[in-house]
């Protein structure tokens, strides 16, 4: 027997099992990296969350909550974990259709609610803006609860 001749193609096997462990480990490496490389625009998403969010930090069981309707109060139940100046705009007006009293919350950034009221680009970037009404019930009578959100960050992926 040829043990000489047997240890040749034996190694030369070796080689070619690692060789294709390394292309497949390779191609697994290029197919992550471009998956994971792509810029998705969630900002409509956060934008409905964040309002979903406001709605609930201004009432309770459905009812318009007058106790909750501060800028304190609206900035610790939104629970933003930076500061909010630099990224979006936040306004909460509640007008009670009785006594055509309105009130009104601002939070954030004036330029970015500008922004959406002109549709202005900044840096070829127009914020994400979006508007939603509200019925609501209150103690003092009826009332339409407006949530208007300017998202001006321009970073698709933060």
């Amino acid at each position: 027997m040829n043990k000489k001749g047997n240890f040749g193609s034996e190694s030369l096997m070796w080689i070619m099992m690692f060789l294709l462990i390394a292309i497949i480990v390779f191609a697994f490496i290029v197919v992550l990296v471009l998956h994971y490389s792509q810029n998705y625009d969630i900002r409509n998403l956060e934008q409905n969350f964040l309002i979903d969010k406001a709605y609930k930090c201004v009432t309770k069981n459905n009812y318009f909550n007058e106790e909750s309707f501060t800028e304190e109060k609206i900035l610790k139940c939104m629970d933003f974990s930076h500061d909010v100046k630099n990224d979006l705009a936040l306004e909460v007006s509640f007008h009670n259709i009785n006594s055509e009293e309105i009130k009104k919350i601002f939070l954030g950034y004036d330029l970015a609610m500008v922004l959406c009221d002109t549709e202005k680009k900044l840096k070829g970037e127009i914020p994400v803006c979006a508007k939603q009404k509200f019925f609501v019930p209150s103690e003092k009578g009826d009332g339409v609860l407006t949530i208007k959100l300017s998202l001006l960050r321009l970073s698709k992926n933060d």
